[in-house]
């Protein structure tokens, strides 16, 4: 049978990265099929995801350098 191995996949950074992209995009997509328009927009948010990695890359965290 077909398995996903969750934990090997949530260390791929990665991975964590389009997860959180995706995730951003689905959550919008939902509140815009139930009529729900979020204070934030969608832009605003993968903004500041985008900020988030950016900087979590400067400091070592998203790229080993070792």
């Amino acid at each position: 049978m077909f398995t996903l191995n969750f934990l090997a996949r949530l260390k791929n950074k990665t991975f964590l990265i389009t997860f959180l992209a995706t995730f951003v995009a689905f959550v919008y997509q939902v509140c815009a099929l139930v009529g729900f328009v979020p204070p934030i927009t969608q832009d605003e948010t993968m903004e500041f995801l985008g900020i988030l990695v950016t900087l979590l890359a400067n400091i070592g965290i998203l790229i080993d350098p070792t």
